[in-house]
C-alpha cells in the first residue's frame, strides 16, 4: 500500500494481503485525518478502540469522482456544471 503523508512524503509499505489487519497495524498510534478511498479493509481506522471512546482518526472524503462528473457535464456546456468547477 502506498501512502501520501503531506505534499512531500509518500510512504510505501509491502504487505503480501491488503486486509484490515495490515491496515489497523500501518496506522497504529496515528489519530488525525485520513482519506482513503471506500475499500472495506480501511473501515477499521474509523471505529472507536471501546464502546466508551471516540475514534481517534477522521475520515476525510475526495471530491475526484463527483469533480470528474462534473467536467464531463461542462464539456457538454453545462453552465451549473462549470460554475461548480
Amino acid at each position: 500500500m502506498a501512502m501520501i503523508a503531506d505534499q512531500d512524503h509518500i510512504w510505501f509499505e509491502y504487505t503480501p494481503r491488503e486486509t484490515s489487519a495490515a491496515v489497523a497495524k500501518m496506522f497504529e498510534g496515528y489519530s488525525g485525518y485520513v482519506q482513503v478511498d471506500a475499500k472495506s479493509v480501511f473501515d477499521v481506522l474509523f471505529r472507536a478502540e471501546s464502546a466508551d471512546q471516540a475514534p481517534t482518526r477522521i475520515e476525510v472524503g475526495c471530491w475526484a469522482h463527483a469533480r470528474r462528473k462534473f467536467w464531463e457535464a461542462c464539456l457538454a456546456q453545462s453552465e451549473v456544471a462549470r460554475e461548480a468547477l
